[in-house]
C-alpha cells in the first residue's frame, strides 16, 4: 500500500467518524458510516477520488440488505390476557430470510430446553398465535406456569436478537 492511499483512507475514517457522532447508535445513518468505515479499511478497495462516496455508497447498499433480509420481529397484544401481553411470531420475505428464521429459531429452542421440560411446547403455542389460557388448557398447567415459562423464553429470545420497538 502506498502511503499516500494509507492518509486518504485514514482522513476518510476520521471524516466518517465525525459524521457518525452526529447520529444516535443503531440509527440507518449512524449503521452506514459505521460499515463504510468498515469498508475503508479493506486494503483490496481502489482509492480514487471518488474513494469516499463510494464507500458511503457501498454501505448504504450492504445496510438497506442487511435490514431488508433480516427477520421480522412483531408484537401483538391481547385483551384476553390481562397480566402478559406480549406475543411474538416470524415473517420472512425471502428466501435468504427463511434460512436466517430456521436458524434463528434451532437456537431459541436450544435455550428453551435449559428453562424447562415444557418450554419447547410453550414456544411452539406463542408462535402459532395462542394466548396463555388456550395454552394452558391445551397443554393442561397452570396458566401461572405457562407466563413464568413465556416470560423466561422472552428473556432467552431479547439475549439472542435485539428487537427493535
Amino acid at each position: 500500500m502506498i502511503i499516500e492511499d494509507i492518509e486518504k483512507r485514514f482522513s476518510a475514517i476520521l471524516a466518517f467518524q465525525k459524521k457518525q457522532m452526529k447520529y444516535p447508535q443503531n440509527s440507518k445513518d449512524f449503521d452506514i458510516y459505521d460499515k463504510a468505515i468498515d469498508l475503508s479499511l479493506n486494503s483490496k478497495r481502489k482509492v480514487d477520488a471518488y474513494f469516499e462516496w463510494n464507500l458511503v455508497r457501498d454501505a448504504r447498499r450492504i445496510v438497506d440488505r442487511q435490514k431488508r433480509n433480516t427477520p421480522k420481529f412483531v408484537e401483538l397484544y391481547y385483551d384476553s390476557d390481562p397480566y402478559y401481553h406480549e406475543e411474538f411470531f416470524i415473517t420472512t420475505d425471502t428466501t435468504d430470510s427463511i434460512i436466517l428464521t430456521a436458524d434463528l429459531l434451532l437456537r431459541i429452542k436450544d435455550k428453551c430446553r435449559c428453562i424447562h421440560s415444557r418450554a419447547d411446547e410453550v414456544l411452539d403455542g406463542l408462535i402459532s398465535g395462542q394466548n396463555c389460557r388456550e395454552l394452558a388448557g391445551v397443554l393442561k398447567v397452570s396458566e401461572s406456569l405457562i407466563k413464568k415459562i413465556r416470560i423466561k423464553i422472552r428473556k432467552e429470545v431479547d439475549k439472542i436478537v435485539k428487537i427493535k420497538k
